[in-house]
This record gives C-alpha cells, sequence and structure tokens, in this order.
C-alpha cells in the first residue's frame, strides 16, 4: 500500500482551536491515541541512507510492526508501509528476532494524536514531544492530486499556517538533536 500524507508544522491556530473548529463543525473524531514509535536501524544497510525505516507502534496495549519505503512522488510524502499487527505478548520475542537479523534500536518518538475524518481523508492533530504541533493529512486510496486539492483547501478553509515539510518526525528530532542514526 502507498501511504499519501502532507505534513505540516503548526503556526497557527492551534491543535485546541483547531479542533474546537472541527467539532464546531461536526467533522467526526475517530480516536485519541498515545503512540510511542520506536524506530530501528540495520547494521547491514543504513536505513537513512536507503530513506526507509523499520518502526515498531505502541499505541495504548497494542502493537504494530511496520515496514515504510523510500519516499516517491512529488507531492507531499508518499511512500509503500507495510504494517502488521503484534501481540503484546510476543513483543519480547519480536525484539530478539530483531537483534538477532541485525535491528537495533535508534530513536524513541513520542506524540499524542487525534485522528478526525472528512471523506477518504484523516485529519491527525498531533502533539509530538521535543517538537510540538502538527497537521497530517493522509488520503485513504487517493491519488497525488486528490491528495493536494484536498490538502489546499482544508488548509485555506480552516485558515491554516504553518510550514509543509516531508521530513519524518524521526528526522526532524534527530537533525534537532544532532543525531546522525
Amino acid at each position: 500500500m502507498i501511504e499519501r500524507e502532507i505534513k505540516m508544522k503548526l503556526k497557527s491556530p492551534s491543535l485546541n482551536d483547531l479542533e474546537r473548529e472541527l467539532q464546531q463543525r461536526s467533522v467526526p473524531i475517530i480516536s485519541t491515541e498515545e503512540q510511542e514509535d520506536i524506530y530501528f536501524n540495520y547494521k547491514y544497510r543504513n536505513f537513512k541512507q536507503s530513506d526507509e525505516a523499520i518502526r515498531l507502534r505502541k499505541i495504548g496495549n497494542k502493537y504494530e510492526l511496520t515496514y515504510k519505503g523510500p519516499k516517491q512522488g512529488s507531492f507531499g510524502k508518499s511512500r509503500e508501509e507495510i504494517t502488521i499487527s503484534i501481540s503484546n505478548t510476543d513483543i519480547p520475542n519480536i525484539r530478539i528476532i530483531m537483534e538477532r537479523i541485525g535491528l537495533y534500536e535508534t530513536f524513541i518518538v513520542k506524540k499524542l494524536r487525534k485522528n478526525f475524518k472528512i471523506e477518504k481523508f484523516i485529519i491527525s492533530l498531533d502533539r509530538v514531544e521535543g517538537l510540538g504541533e502538527f497537521i497530517e493529512i493522509e488520503g485513504d486510496n487517493v491519488t497525488e492530486d486528490e491528495l493536494k486539492s484536498f490538502s489546499e483547501h482544508f488548509i485555506r478553509d480552516f485558515h491554516i499556517e504553518g510550514e509543509v515539510t516531508n521530513t519524518s518526525y524521526l528526522e526532524l528530532l534527530l537533525m534537532k538533536n544532532g543525531k546522525d542514526e
């Protein structure tokens, strides 16, 4: 599956104000999640150089293991993403397997995410520990043009100001902390 999204570092309005506006317009909230993303690198291939990622995500008592392929496309961030759900009782063995094949933990990204849904799009309001407030707009089975059109309309309609970035939260945190993993 190709994930297509646009990410924006929010300047205004605040996430609280945007959330209130979404609720006033009866945009349904579909989830509130505390996420902890543990990223791994591979001793036989540097994922930073190959623009790939292996992530173990904890959401409450649930876990997902995700492979993210290199970024592609010209608008926003599009990349192959393969995710599997993992039982929390399997986590110790998954971590042992990963270690045995050469994967090692590099960084943890923590965020509070509130997800809203408009048509085929998920609007995520993210408070990322150490980075601040962001909006992600992700399309479910959409083209780049559909994502671009919806995003531009949404940003204009909600009077959003900010900086669009193709850089992942992991990359932003690594740059901020002066790390090269």
